[in-house]
């Protein structure tokens, strides 16, 4: 971009590009769509063994998939 007198102009460098912003926000909505999920499998894992009084294998399994991925 040019000034008035041709020369040009001065851009601030140490600010992030609007771009830069958009994608931090969509990674935070995707962090917390994520462990809104998690939250939701383990409230009801936690029902099912409450209600039956066992784990079943696949139980098992997703409540480690649900610990490693934190």
């Amino acid at each position: 971009m040019s000034t008035a007198t041709g020369l040009p102009r001065r851009v601030n460098s140490t600010s992030a590009p609007a771009s830069a912003w958009s994608t931090m926000v969509g990674s935070l909505e995707r962090a917390w769509a994520m462990e809104y999920l998690f939250d939701m499998v383990g409230m009801y894992i936690e029902m099912y063994t409450d209600a039956t009084g066992f784990k079943e294998a696949s139980v098992v399994a997703q409540e480690a998939v649900i610990a490693s991925a934190r």
